[in-house]
């Protein structure tokens, strides 16, 4: 440490923590200041907050169970039945616990709810029913009963044993009168947990710095916030805020002992004197800053005067000498500035490539002068393509490698991929993004090479696959004489890469052999994934051939992958709905769902011929169990035939509820709770829809009446059968048909 570096640090670090300290303390009075007064202000704010909450949440509670004790058809009858009326006893005390388990379950804040009958003094709680004399809250009760107690006043503070429940719990009661609001007959008592409504208190005020206290009329502490004791009476309160519809009221302030006070002692004379303390500091600063500058000039006139070398090692080492090794610093701070601008040329040659293949027209001339590869330049008067790479196993290159072991690894995959594509092309190869790797091959005049780079990216393929364990998928796009074109050629490539289920060569994919087609050519397949999960819960094997049908259509057309993997997840979706996630679903097939792992093997295929065989046999071991529960189910059984005639015979207009019970044999009160049960689905609008869907068909394809399509579709007459169609499909028949033939 030289002597002049020394006396600036002993010259100004006095001044400076002196003044800081002034500033900080004359901080601390200030905000002192301002949070006394803050916290009074919030404290209010708070204890009013937790007072709305407590009101709001008793109030919740009130109205919740005053709507079910009115509304409910078993609590009414349990309040006022009467000895003509036949009910089942039983039956009739267990609506009830559920309807009072119910309140219980959705409201925290509900200890407990439970009823009593003047008639028979009974008692019936969420857990079963008591006789008044045994039941353990009975003085309530009878205190309830003697007093006539109020029935808009929470009670006070009190501890109930429910049964079963070790210990007891600290609750505030309402009492209501049965049948709501002014019956006679009985008495609903709901009980509050004070252990919620502290929880209330504990989330809100912070016991650090203020304290809460809830007290009831006579003074005593109902509920204490934080560690539950409550404050000595000589504590001023800040606030006292009454809680409507309870007995308490809320008492709060601040904590004592807290910094401010400290704070509050200070005068205002210490404002002064900071003041006169910071304005002495300027001047001496001033001063010492003259005095010291003196040293300063000398050595900028040495440094004018110097030579920028090196100091030699046996030299002493002073200030001059660290400003001067600075300097020299500097200069070589320069040259490592040039060099990584070279290096940035690495960077911009991927720019440069990414601009070409997405023809953003940024590439200047004084760009291929200073390095960029000049296969760029060779593609305007030559043929090109543009080839991505992608990796299929991205996983498994990630895992168990560093970020600089797969850096290492990418640039070797770059080097290798260069040297194999330009043996018979100038070739310019650079990673596109984590997964893809991008390349631009250029060929002399008049020559395409598309056989040469089928060759080469099948090899290229095998190499790195056996030697890097890293698979690869090569997609060639479309030839291109422009270079400007070469973002055509890059577009194809990307979009091949969609067909790697139906690819034709082992790991390529040829853009030229992807076959466009209309979107219109898939629309069927959403159909025909409905089919199939319909055919498939309605045990009809005919759901095999669709399904091979299906994937058969997919290879023709050779589907994007997305749009294959979107309709085999449409059918697994559909036939978890119908028959695992459905009313009546057998426990055994939802088993075997997840062991067999239908959802798994959606994309659990390499290739369309595995995937297609693993789904098969995936469905067709959950078929064989589907179909041996549905026949060990005999009303599954019977629901499945009745579905099936419906579909069948739903231009039959005396096909109703009456009909498909004398039909199977059936109760007809339990005919349309069987087909609701099984399909989620009212028996009319299941029959409705039938109809309506081949009323659309006749339509659209035939140009029959609608008299006669009416008749077809099981409706006697057209005017019910057009009244029933503008419901269901918003317009009339004929402005269907009309609609229809002005689209077409």
């Amino acid at each position: 440490m030289t002597s002049w570096y020394k006396k600036q640090l002993l010259s100004y670090f006095p001044i400076f923590l002196m003044a800081i300290t002034v500033i900080v303390l004359l901080g601390l009075v200030i905000v002192s200041d301002i949070s006394r007064k803050e916290t009074q202000k919030a404290n209010r704010l708070s204890a009013q907050f937790i007072s709305d909450t407590m009101v709001r949440a008793l109030d919740e509670i009130e109205t919740a169970s005053l709507e079910e004790l009115a509304a409910n058809e078993s609590v009414l009858t349990f309040t006022d039945q009467r000895e003509s009326e036949e009910v089942d006893e039983s039956l009739l005390m267990y609506g009830v616990s559920n309807a009072l388990r119910a309140l219980t379950d959705n409201n925290p804040l509900i200890h407990s709810v439970y009823l009593y009958r003047a008639e028979d003094r009974l008692m019936l709680t969420p857990n079963g029913k008591y006789r008044l004399d045994a039941f353990s809250d009975r003085e309530f009760v009878e205190a309830s009963l003697t007093a006539g107690r109020s029935t808009d006043i929470w009670s006070d503070v009190r501890n109930l044993r429910a049964p079963f429940e070790g210990s007891a719990t600290p609750v505030i009661s309402l009492v209501k009168r049965l049948p709501v609001p002014f019956g006679d007959r009985g008495l609903a008592v709901i009980n509050a947990d004070v252990r919620v409504l502290r929880q209330y208190i504990d989330e809100t005020a912070d016991d650090r710095v203020t304290y809460l206290d809830v007290v009831d009329e006579r003074g005593d502490v109902a509920i204490a916030s934080g560690s539950g004791e409550s404050i000595a009476d000589d504590v001023t309160f800040l606030s006292r805020i009454p809680i409507p519809n309870t007995k308490w009221t809320i008492r709060s302030g601040i904590q004592p002992g807290q910094l401010f006070a400290w704070f509050s002692l200070i005068s205002y004379v210490w404002v002064a004197i900071g003041f006169a303390t910071i304005v002495l500091s300027f001047g001496y600063i001033v001063y010492v800053a003259k005095r010291n500058y003196r040293p300063i000039e000398k050595m900028m006139n040495k440094l004018e005067s110097i030579q920028l070398e090196a100091l030699p090692d046996d030299r002493k080492v002073d200030d001059l000498s660290i400003i001067g090794q600075a300097l020299e610093r500097l200069i070589e701070q320069t040259g490592v500035y040039e060099q990584k601008r070279h290096e940035s040329l690495v960077a911009r040659r991927r720019q440069a490539f990414l601009d070409l293949l997405e023809g953003t027209d940024s590439i200047e001339e004084a760009d291929w002068r200073e390095g960029l590869p000049p296969v760029g330049r060779e593609a305007a008067d030559a043929g090109s393509v543009v080839i991505v790479a992608e990796i299929e196993n991205a996983e498994s290159f990630e895992e168990g490698t560093t970020a600089e072991d797969r850096s290492v690894m990418r640039l070797a995959l770059q080097s290798f991929m260069q040297d194999a594509f330009g043996r018979g092309a100038s070739s310019w190869t650079e990673w596109i993004n984590g997964t893809r790797v991008g390349i631009l091959c250029a060929f002399e005049a008049g020559e395409t090479g598309r056989g040469g780079l089928l060759e080469a990216a099948e090899s290229t393929r095998r190499w790195i696959e056996d030697n890097f364990r890293i698979s690869f998928v090569f997609a060639i796009g479309t030839s291109t004489t422009n270079w400007r074109s070469l973002a055509e050629s890059y577009v194809s490539a990307k979009e091949a890469l969609d067909h790697k289920l139906t690819r034709v060569h082992d790991g390529v994919i040829v853009a030229e052999e992807v076959a466009d087609y209309d979107l219109e050519d898939t629309i069927w397949y959403w159909t025909a994934a409905a089919d199939i999960a319909k055919s498939f819960r309605l045990t009809q094997e005919r759901w095999q051939s669709s399904l091979a049908e299906l994937f058969d259509d997919f290879r023709s057309h050779r589907t994007k992958d997305r749009e294959i993997y979107a309709v085999l997840e449409t059918i697994t979706k559909l036939l978890k709905k119908e028959i695992v996630s459905g009313n009546g679903t057998s426990e055994t097939v939802a088993q075997a769902w997840w062991k067999i792992g239908i959802d798994r093997q959606v994309t659990g295929g390499k290739t369309l011929d595995q995937l297609e065989w693993d789904f098969t046999e995936a469905l067709g071991e959950l078929y064989r169990l589907y179909v041996a529960a549905c026949e060990n189910d005999s009303q599954q059984t019977v629901v499945i035939e009745m579905r099936n005639y419906i579909e069948a015979n739903f231009a039959n207009p005396d096909l109703s509820l009456k009909h498909l019970a004398d039909r199977f044999g059936l109760a007809g009160k339990n005919v349309s709770q069987m087909f609701k049960d099984a399909f989620d689905e009212n028996f009319v609008d299941f029959l409705l829809a039938l109809r309506i869907g081949k009323a659309k068909q006749l339509l659209t394809e035939t140009g029959f009446a609608q008299q006669e399509i009416a008749q077809q579709v099981g409706y006697s007459n057209s005017i019910t059968f057009g009244r029933m169609f503008k419901r269901i499909v918003g317009v009339t028949p004929g402005d269907y048909r009309k609609r229809h033939e002005a689209i077409s």
